[in-house]
């Protein structure tokens, strides 16, 4: 059988690839997390243990962001599979799918 060959050199660990989608969207724009938090409202040093992937942050924030780079639903996606949640089809809220995590805690570092 042949070998796989990677398509992008970007992780395949789901926290660390959120954290690289977050870092490539911001610089591709030319923004700071200065401009970021103006642009956003929530605080610089929140965008920056993000990027950094020491913390993944809530749900807000990262709709948040989505919206303001027109991703769609990328990096909430990616959220979901950093943080290891289950969508339940079971369940809704204001037209929403409802969050399961598997632990508490927004992926805090333990």
């Amino acid at each position: 059988m042949p070998q796989r060959v990677a398509v992008t050199t970007l992780s395949h660990e789901p926290r660390k690839r959120f954290a690289e989608e977050l870092q490539r969207l911001r610089l591709q724009r030319g923004l700071s997390l200065r401009d970021l938090q103006k642009a956003v409202g929530w605080d610089a040093s929140l965008f920056g243990k993000m990027e950094r992937g020491s913390t993944l942050g809530g749900p807000e924030v990262v709709q948040a962001l989505d919206q303001f780079y027109g991703s769609g639903s990328l990096l909430l996606t990616l959220w979901e599979l950093a943080l290891g949640i289950r969508r339940s089809s079971r369940s809704s809220i204001g037209g929403t799918s409802c969050w399961r995590p598997r632990r508490w805690g927004y992926g805090s570092t333990r």
